[in-house]
């Protein structure tokens, strides 16, 4: 994501901002790009995997904003190469030429402000943008607010809460229904088996 959204539902929730539930205001406005997977060479440079779709979008990145211990932190970029058939790139900060200095960022998240995204037509959406959203089913009506997305591979799931307790239900085009983003509403549909053994465990 940076950029992730298509018009198929199963895909049109882009970014996995909210699969970290990173519950810091200040990173509200900005979404994950990807992470610093692993050393490149013996003089600082490093490996960053990049989860978006279009790659191409961001070679021209001057900096970005790493995740140090919760606070978001700017480094700007000595080298940006992207690296071809992989959604990666060959990377070096300014001040960071050494090994040593390099492995400690091993792991570390990338972001990028939220206005950098673009804008996304008709029902396509990031995942950012769900957070907050009233979930309202076609049998049941309001259940509740979307507060997160967990990003499980080829199955993302979406986190409602409803009173004191959390309901998943699949990010799939058998589930969803429609969203308003006017009125900022998820509609779901064919939920009834999971609402209903959830609603079991709640009376229990």
């Amino acid at each position: 994501m940076g950029g992730k959204a298509t018009r198929n539902f199963s895909n049109r929730i882009g970014t996995k901002s909210l699969t970290h539930n990173l519950g810091i205001m200040s990173f509200e406005d900005y979404f994950y790009l990807g992470h610093i997977s692993k050393t490149f060479g013996y003089k600082g440079e490093l490996i960053a995997y990049l989860d978006v779709d279009d790659i191409e979008a961001y070679e021209d990145m001057e900096s970005v904003f790493l995740n140090l211990n919760g606070k978001l932190v700017p480094f700007f970029f000595q080298k940006f190469e992207l690296k071809k058939n992989a959604p990666e790139a060959i990377i070096a900060f300014q001040d960071i030429n050494t090994m040593d200095k390099a492995k400690a960022l091993i792991g570390t998240e990338l972001y990028l402000p939220a206005h950098l995204l673009p804008q996304l037509d008709g029902d396509a959406f990031y995942f950012h943008e769900l957070q907050g959203y009233l979930v309202i089913d076609e049998n049941e009506g309001t259940l509740g607010e979307v507060t997160g997305v967990l990003d499980y591979p080829g199955n993302p799931v979406i986190q409602i809460q409803v009173k004191d307790k959390e309901l998943l239900i699949p990010a799939q085009d058998q589930f969803i229904d429609r969203i308003d983003k006017n009125k900022k509403s998820l509609f779901i549909k064919n939920a009834k088996g999971l609402i209903d053994l959830y609603l079991r465990d709640i009376e229990e």
